[in-house]
């Protein structure tokens, strides 16, 4: 009992001096503290860190590894017969059995009907042919009488050179020597020309009254054309047809083969085969040329 009393004497003794200890401590940590003017700057505070994902592993399902079913051999079989003529089958594994037989139907033969006898058609009685009527034969039909038709004029006249009119004593084809000699001396003068100009009117030359001018033209020496203007005052014709009656009356010219102008009624013309004559009865001229002349006329007057 005393061992217990000094062991709990100690304890308080301890516990007694763990309290006066303390209240030292306190006393010294407790200073005042010392007042500033300016407040010290809190510190701010430090951004939270964001939280990392979590990094979540799935594992992935383990499959199965799937086991194919092994091949299994195909048997080849063989059809034979054994030595008494029965079918057997023969496998490629070393087996083999009889071939079952099918039973043979009987194919039933379809029974033919019987076809049923025809009727007799009536036979159609043959109507008696009709005898022809004889047939009326048409009379010829009468052919017109053909006319023999005339022979056709020529369009142009027939006449050579040697048949123009020969007027005033002027031909064509004359030599100019003997022009010279007809041709009143009353001219205009054209050096080296193959054309002579006369006025009979002023001298009254014979053969040549009533004749106001002549134009004479040469070829290689020859009167190739000459030009006959009458004098309007002792001769007029009222149209080219009066001219041509006229010249054809006087001088034996064929009257058929004038042609007439349908514009100029005074115009008239005939192409014979060796020359021209050309009448104007508003001028009173009369010219006459040969177509040699004409042809070389055209030829020198050609584009």
């Amino acid at each position: 009992m005393q061992n217990m009393k000094h062991f709990i004497s100690l304890i308080l003794i301890f516990g007694m001096s763990l309290t006066v200890s303390a209240q030292e401590i306190t006393i010294q940590t407790e200073r005042p503290k010392p007042k500033t003017a300016a407040k010290q700057a809190k510190p701010k505070p430090k951004p939270k860190a964001k939280p990392k994902a979590r990094v979540v592993s799935r594992k992935k399902p383990v499959r199965k590894p799937t086991v194919q079913p092994k091949p299994q051999p195909t048997i080849a079989t063989i059809e034979a017969a054994t030595k008494d003529g029965k079918p057997v089958t023969l496998r490629s594994d070393g087996t083999w059995q009889y071939a079952k037989q099918q039973p043979v139907k009987e194919t039933q033969k379809p029974v033919a009907k019987a076809s049923p006898t025809p009727t007799p058609k009536p036979v159609a009685k043959a109507s008696p042919t009709p005898t022809p009527k004889p047939v009326a034969k048409a009379s010829p039909t009468p052919k017109p009488d053909v006319k023999p038709t005339p022979p056709s004029t020529p369009a142009n006249c027939e006449l050579a050179l040697k048949d123009s009119p020969v007027i005033r004593g002027l031909r064509l084809g004359m030599s100019r020597a003997e022009a010279n000699r007809i041709i009143p001396q009353e001219r205009v003068l054209v050096l080296d020309s193959p054309t002579i100009i006369a006025y009979p009117q002023f001298t009254n030359a014979a053969g040549f009254e009533n004749v106001y001018q002549i134009i004479a033209r040469f070829a290689d020496e020859a009167l190739s054309g000459f030009t006959i203007e009458y004098d309007a005052d002792a001769k007029k014709w009222k149209s080219g047809k009066e001219f041509a009656k006229d010249l054809s009356d006087n001088f034996n010219l064929p009257y058929k083969y004038w042609k007439f102008n349908a514009r100029n009624a005074a115009a008239s013309e005939m192409q014979c085969r060796d020359f021209t004559i050309n009448l104007d009865s508003s001028t009173n001229e009369l010219t006459l040329k040969s177509i040699s002349d004409y042809k070389k006329t055209a030829k020198a007057f050609a584009p």
